[in-house]
């Protein structure tokens, strides 16, 4: 699975899916990576890989390449819905995306810390 794969998902979420997108990738990507920290914050397991070492910290200049070997796939769907939350948050000012928001990144607290 790669950040690339997640974009995908994150774009239907947020009914982004016509060219011409509204959130470029670089932005979907940044908040993909967002998620990736904001799981080793609240999961402590999430800092280890399967053998027991710290997970790679870094990230490379092309995020939409990065293989998530180095975290659990459980977290994917959390993952996109904190994307498609930080998406929604730029809409402050519309009602129903602010709300989607909320939704999308109560989804994704709640999926990080199961």
């Amino acid at each position: 699975m790669t950040l690339g794969d997640m974009i995908q998902d994150v774009r239907k979420l947020v009914n982004d899916t016509v060219v011409e997108y509204r959130w470029p990738d670089g932005d979907i990507a940044g908040y993909l990576r967002d998620a990736i920290i904001r799981l080793r914050v609240v999961r402590q397991v999430a800092r280890f890989d399967d053998d027991g070492n710290p997970a790679d910290e870094s990230f490379p200049e092309d995020l939409a390449s990065y293989t998530l070997t180095d975290v659990c796939s459980r977290w994917r769907q959390a993952f996109v819905y904190y994307a498609a939350a930080r998406c929604l948050e730029i809409d402050a000012a519309d009602t129903v995306n602010q709300s989607l928001a909320v939704d999308f990144m109560a989804k994704a607290e709640a999926r990080f810390v199961t």
